[in-house]
C-alpha cells in the first residue's frame, strides 16, 4: 500500500509552509550575525601570527645567507612603506637590496617603542628597524662594514600589532636563535 492510499486527502504533505521557511531562514541570519566577530577575530589572528612567521623566515634567510656569501645580510623594516621588509646584502659598502620586498597583511603594523619584559627577555626591548647578521650569522649592530667586524647585539626584536590589540614579536638572540613571541594575558609566550 502507498502512503497516499493510508493517508486521507485532505491530509496529504505537500512541503514546507512560508512560515516555517521563514522561521528557518531567521534562525540561520543569527547564527551568522552572532558568528562574524568571531570569525573575524580568528582571521586577525591568524594574520598577525602568519606575518610574525613570515618575519621569522625572512631572518633565518638572511642569517643563512650572510654565512653563504660570507659578508652581511640585514632585514630592513620599512623598505618601499611602513609595512614592508626586505633582505639588504652589501656588496662591498653598498647595500643591494634583494627582490621581493615582504608587504605585512591588512591590519598588521610594525610596532613602536617598548614592551614590559618583551619576547622573553628580563629587560624592555625597543623595535629594531635593522637586523644585521655577520658572515658567521651572529647579530651585530648595524654598521655596514666589511668582515670582520661589528660588535654583536641581542638587542634585536621586531615587534608587529593588529589593529584589533594582538601583539607578536620576533627575537634575535646573540647567539643567532630566532624565536617568535605571542603576547598573552600581560605576559610572553614563546610559540
Amino acid at each position: 500500500m502507498t502512503r497516499s492510499a493510508i493517508l486521507p486527502a485532505g491530509h496529504r504533505s505537500r512541503g514546507f509552509t512560508i512560515i516555517e521557511l521563514i522561521m528557518v531562514v531567521t534562525i540561520m541570519l543569527i547564527l551568522i550575525a552572532v558568528s562574524l566577530p568571531v570569525a573575524d577575530t580568528a582571521m586577525a589572528s591568524m594574520r598577525i601570527a602568519g606575518d610574525a612567521r613570515s618575519l621569522a623566515t625572512q631572518l633565518q634567510l638572511a642569517k643563512l645567507e650572510a654565512a653563504n656569501q660570507f659578508t652581511h645580510v640585514r632585514l630592513q623594516i620599512n623598505c618601499n612603506g611602513s609595512t614592508t621588509y626586505c633582505l639588504q646584502v652589501l656588496n662591498g659598502t653598498n647595500w643591494v637590496t634583494d627582490p621581493g620586498t615582504q608587504y605585512l597583511s591588512a591590519g598588521v603594523s610594525f610596532g613602536t617603542g617598548n614592551a614590559a619584559a618583551p619576547a622573553g627577555t628580563q629587560t624592555t626591548l625597543a623595535q629594531t628597524s635593522i637586523v644585521e647578521f655577520n658572515s658567521r650569522g651572529i647579530p651585530i649592530t648595524s654598521s655596514g662594514c666589511t668582515e670582520p667586524c661589528g660588535t654583536p647585539t641581542s638587542q634585536d626584536t621586531v615587534y608587529l600589532t593588529h589593529q584589533n590589540g594582538a601583539v607578536y614579536a620576533v627575537s634575535v638572540s646573540a647567539a643567532g636563535q630566532i624565536k617568535t613571541w605571542q603576547y598573552i594575558n600581560s605576559g610572553w609566550s614563546a610559540l
